[in-house]
């Protein structure tokens, strides 16, 4: 199932806002689900509160939760809304999921229609007669071992250009026509999420936009929530370090920031943000599937009509060759 380990983490915050919803100890629950795969990650958790550290600490201190997450419950528990700070992270968690989804179901399309251009034009090899099913593996076989070795090469190249030179690989990717739309837009609204969340729980703002750089994908955005966190802690308004960053960030969600440090409803407004940007990358998601899908059934069209023209082209040759 896509998205599996979002989705167990998930449904494991769901039970932990329950229980402290309602006011009982989370040791118990946190035993429980120990004993589950949607909270084996979390025996560390127990394990610190068994050990005498409050909610807060004992998820700082547990490897198996992210720094974000973490100062998600502390944030709650110093707060007392503790089971708010639960639904927040379940919230982050599935939309994780469903985004991982939607990005694995993207490409299904697209490689069913490539597949189908090499595979079903040369159906005809099976009853040809000197074809079978040996020349049909060859013929169609070869081709995908060709396009996977390529595709095998580029990610190859793509991962060891990450490993040297991180930067110029983000850089290159966003420069990409509406695959860089797409993955700025979701990084961006990955960010600004985790930065309202963090601020409404009470987190200090120059920390929230530390932290909220740790939960954001894309390294040249979250170094713009670190310059934001360093120029906060100098005094400055966020707006004003967001206003710097140009390009980087779009006028709209400068313009939204803006207001909500005016307006003192900061929170509200990043949600707004993180809002825009998550259908600003559903739009080019939906547009790149297009494009995807579009391009694999041109392909197909002309797998299909070479192999109609090379079969009429045999024929009138041998009609040629043999009249009577």
């Amino acid at each position: 199932m896509l998205g599996m380990e979002e989705r167990a983490r998930a449904q494991a915050y769901r039970q932990l806002a329950s229980v402290a919803r309602a006011g009982l100890p989370l040791a118990g629950t946190l035993e429980r689900l120990e004993r589950t795969r949607a909270g084996r990650w979390l025996s560390g958790v127990r394990a610190a509160l068994a050990a005498g550290e409050d909610v807060g600490g004992a998820f700082a201190r547990a490897p198996g939760v992210g720094v974000f997450e973490a100062a998600v419950v502390e944030a709650g528990s110093t707060a007392g809304a503790l089971p708010e700070a639960f639904e927040d992270l379940a919230d982050l968690c599935e939309e994780r999921a469903r985004a991982k989804a939607r990005a694995v179901l993207a490409l299904a399309y697209p490689l069913f229609l490539l597949h189908a251009a090499v595979f079903l034009p040369s159906c005809g090899t099976l009853v040809a007669e000197h074809g079978g099913l040996g020349a049909y593996l060859l013929e169609t076989l070869l081709p995908l071992l060709g396009l996977y070795g390529a595709a095998a090469a580029l990610w190859a190249c793509f991962a060891l250009l990450g490993r040297v030179r991180p930067r110029l690989r983000e850089k290159l990717l966003l420069s990409v026509p509406v695959v860089g739309a797409m993955v700025r837009a979701g990084a961006l609204a990955v960010g600004l999420r985790a930065l309202g969340v963090l601020y409404r729980s009470g987190v200090p703002l120059g920390r929230s936009l530390a932290r909220a750089a740790e939960a954001t994908p894309s390294l040249l955005l979250r170094e713009v929530f670190d310059r934001a966190a360093s120029a906060v802690s100098r005094g400055e308004d966020l707006a004003q370090a967001f206003a710097r960053e140009g390009d980087l960030l779009p006028g709209d969600v400068r313009d939204l920031v803006a207001t909500g440090s005016r307006t003192g409803e900061l929170d509200t407004m990043l949600e707004r943000a993180a809002g825009l940007m998550k259908e600003r990358a559903a739009a080019a998601r939906t547009l790149l599937l297009v494009l995807l899908g579009g391009g694999a059934f041109a392909l197909v069209a002309v797998f299909v009509a070479v192999r109609v023209i090379g079969f009429y082209a045999d024929l009138y040759s041998g009609a040629r060759l043999h009249p009577f």
